[in-house]
């Protein structure tokens, strides 16, 4: 038995050193570049494609025409229309292209401004975006049968007979039937297609063709295939536009954002970890171990790299501020599951069972716990990816891919660790755990639990924060953000010497303080967003947006706006003759009005994304649970969102896209919590002892078992998000704001209103079920009728 323990010993040992190198390895692939070869070596983070608020891009300005194909001016109202429906087919295009992080705005009354993220050379817009593709089907003396303006309904990617990629063409009912005439006409004759005046195919017709369905083919690669069809499926753009002004353009969160994101996040994954291990021992290190396997794995699968069996099968994320709360979401997951398994495997052992019976068991019944959680999680992330639009479906991608590796690491890396570390130590005092008469109860748990008798307080310590909040937005108004209402740009170009030295934000100071000031001054409430480096070295310059938001007249507006951005122009030109810039190449632009980059699109679709993810997430409980569990699931649901918006009104946090992601993760982070809280519940009411028990014994008895859980759930969650608020500036503590309160409501809900709730649900129900009983006793018995 002593040799076999030696040997069990020996190859733990030997399994730890193999673990630790590789991970030293992965972690300087991940992050240290170096030369190999005749070539560096470019680590992983440097290959995750990052969106315009964290590395910026590259920008076009282009203005839409107010004439016709023929020359003619356009009305004003189909103007308006065809400038929209540009910007539409423009936003689908990027889409289609994997950009959607991009954005598209109106600039002015008939500019439109792109920004595609991750992309360093302006040029590379024109050939992102596409022109239009012409489709036009031909006889043999080059009449045009068929247009594709005028008869197509859809293209699509499809495979011929072959099994070749090609185009499928579907056409409306009057190109249907010009189509089918087309065929009946040409029957034993060749129909040319034409794609952009190129001569794509020329089919011989067999027999005429009705039903309005073509295919084309040809020596497409699926990547042509798919380009072709998207092309000729967005058609011509409404409008003609010319480009107007094309540069790079700096991060929307400034140039320290990332470099203060990681600093953040490093310091925050290294405090969780530390936690971990002060609070669970060696199950704390083992957790830690999984957690960093987790974070490499992350980062990888991010970057879109191969990793042994290739998980670059699941498509690359762009990774935006919203994908950040994607990660901090799926981490907390992954941090939870361990907290779940660790917590079971102290129960089990505290009640009397062996150290390995404790373990197995302690897995076997934290599974279904972490599945329930991650699968209704999962649910939102779907359905986002499906219904979402721009930094939405980026956050929906990066939350899948994290929810799929933290139930990965919590249920295969976790118990393949702790077989490995009990070939080490068989010690319950290393992992932390102990007997139940060992155990001196923490003060809050030697005191009895009354939480659902405590409903009425806490019910209504929520609704007056709830109350106060809407009262407050109702008397002050909501702090839209820039986001969400648009502005005013400013345009200053510098010239090269802007690159120099700390010039750029000597001036951006200028301006940011000339808007202070003026706002100062006059009484106003001057929003402004952050100064970004735009152009090229040889002709740089800066553009910040603003927004007076005091309810003005029109002309008091206008007036305000020429008054501030002379100010801006005229202590710019100060600052430059003080730095010794050259005047040479200063230009003051004319400020322009920009549209919101939030669209009332990705409104409704968030708003419908959540609508119907709630909706699964009710099902899912209802099956798995009861439908009282669900509906108090999704009560606590609604109560976090509406703590996160009071408190974002009530100290005026601008509500912008930051909120919307932030909303979007508490709502993931919180189900979880609470089916925790609801998978307690359940098994206690199948246990003998407590069979007796009233539905309020059995909820309170339920979370003081797993109030340690939800505690040091949040508390782990909290540390990453708190790093952030610290030492990021104030665009990403507008973000991680409503985040901390989301997660502080989120745990208050699960603890101290879900159970509550559901009490009351099963009270209600049972006191109709009673009375429906009672009155259908009482009703008289109709005779039956008698056979004749």
């Amino acid at each position: 038995m002593k040799a076999k323990r030696q040997h069990s010993r020996k190859r733990s040992i030997v399994f730890l050193s193999i673990i630790a190198v590789l991970l030293a390895a992965f972690t300087v692939l991940t992050a240290v570049p170096f030369e190999l070869g005749i070539r560096d070596y470019i680590p992983v983070v440097e290959n995750i494609s990052l969106g315009i608020d964290l590395k910026g891009g590259v920008y076009v300005v282009m203005e839409a025409s107010d004439k016709d194909e023929d020359g003619n001016p356009i009305e004003s109202g189909a103007y308006e229309a065809s400038l929209s429906g540009t910007i539409s087919t423009l936003t689908n295009r990027l889409v289609a292209k994997g950009y959607t992080e991009a954005t598209v705005v109106k600039q002015g009354a008939n500019r439109i401004r792109i920004e595609i993220p991750d992309v360093e050379n302006p040029d590379d817009v024109f050939n992102i975006i596409g022109k239009p593709a012409v489709l036009e089907f031909r006889d043999s003396n080059g009449t045009v049968l068929i247009s594709g303006k005028n008869h197509l309904e859809r293209a699509f990617f499809t495979y011929d007979d072959n099994n070749k990629p090609a185009v499928g063409l579907k056409f409306n009912d009057e190109g249907a039937e010009a189509f089918s005439r087309a065929t009946a006409d040409n029957v034993g004759k060749t129909i040319s297609i034409y794609i952009d005046e190129e001569l794509v195919s020329s089919p011989t017709v067999n027999q005429q063709i009705s039903g309005g369905n073509a295919i084309i083919t040809g020596n497409f690669t699926v990547q042509q295939a798919l380009d072709m069809a998207m092309l000729l499926q967005s058609g011509t753009l409404p409008l003609t536009l010319d480009t107007l002004e094309k540069g790079n353009i700096s991060p929307t969160l400034g140039q320290n954002a990332l470099r203060n994101g990681i600093i953040a996040g490093i310091i925050g994954l290294v405090l969780v970890m530390a936690f971990m291990c002060a609070f669970y021992r060696g199950i704390g290190l083992i957790s830690s171990i999984t957690l960093f396997i987790y974070t490499l794995l992350m980062l990888y699968v991010i970057a879109g790299m191969p990793l042994f069996f290739s998980l670059a099968i699941i498509p690359k994320a762009q990774l935006t501020l919203p994908g950040i709360a994607g990660i901090i979401l799926s981490m907390g997951m992954a941090i939870d599951a361990n907290i779940i398994i660790a917590e079971r495997i102290k129960d089990e052992y505290k009640i009397g069972k062996s150290l390995d019976s404790s373990i197995n068991v302690g897995f076997k019944r934290s599974l279904w716990t972490i599945l329930d959680g991650n699968i209704t999680t999962l649910f939102a992330g779907i359905v986002l990816l499906i219904f979402g639009t721009g930094s939405i479906k980026g956050f929906a991608n990066v939350l899948i891919i994290g929810i799929v590796l933290a139930v990965f690491c919590g249920l295969v890396v976790t118990r393949l660790l702790m077989k490995i570390f009990l070939g080490l130590t068989q010690s319950a005092s290393f992992y932390g755990l102990r007997r139940e008469e060992e155990i001196t109860p923490r003060w809050i748990f030697k005191k009895d639990f009354k939480v659902v008798e405590s409903k009425k307080t806490t019910f209504t310590a929520s609704l007056a924060v709830i109350v106060v909040g809407i009262l407050v937005s109702i008397i002050f108004g909501l702090n839209l953000g820039l986001d969400f209402t648009g502005g005013n740009i400013i345009t200053a170009r510098i010239g090269s010497e802007l690159n120099q030295g700390g010039n750029f934000d000597t001036l951006v100071g200028t301006i940011n303080s000339t808007i202070d000031d003026f706002a100062r001054e006059n009484g106003l409430d001057i929003e402004r967003g952050t100064a970004q480096l735009i152009g090229s070295d040889s002709q740089s310059g800066i553009t910040l947006r603003y927004r007076i938001k005091n309810n003005l007249s029109n002309a008091e507006l206008f007036e305000k706006n020429e008054e501030l951005n002379d100010l801006i122009e005229e202590r710019l030109e100060q600052k430059i003759e003080e730095l010794g810039i050259s005047k040479a190449n200063f230009n003051f632009e004319e400020p322009t009005a920009i549209g919101s980059v939030v669209s009332g699109e990705m409104v409704s679709s968030a708003l419908l994304s959540i609508a119907i993810t709630v909706a699964l997430m009710l099902l899912y409980l209802a099956f798995r649970f009861e439908w009282q569990m669900g509906v108090a699931s999704v009560i606590a649901l609604l109560h976090d969102a509406l703590v996160m918006f009071a408190f974002v009104a009530i100290f005026r946090y601008p509500i912008n896209s930051s909120f919307i992601a932030a909303i979007l993760t508490i709502l993931g982070y919180s189900i979880n919590a609470t089916i925790v809280v609801f998978d307690r519940v359940r098994e206690n009411t199948k246990r003998l002892t407590l069979r007796q028990a009233s539905d309020a014994e059995i909820g309170n008895i339920s979370i003081k078992e797993t109030l340690t859980r939800s505690i040091n759930t949040t508390i782990t969650t909290l540390i990453t998000i708190v790093m952030l608020f610290a030492i990021s500036g104030s665009d990403i503590r507008e973000f991680a704001f409503p985040i901390i309160v989301g997660l502080i409501a989120g745990t208050y809900s699960s603890v101290l209103l879900s159970v509550p709730m559901w009490t009351m649900l099963k009270h209600w129900t049972g006191e109709i079920k009673k009375k429906l009983e009672e009155k259908k006793a009482l009703s008289p018995k109709t005779p039956k009728a008698q056979k004749t």
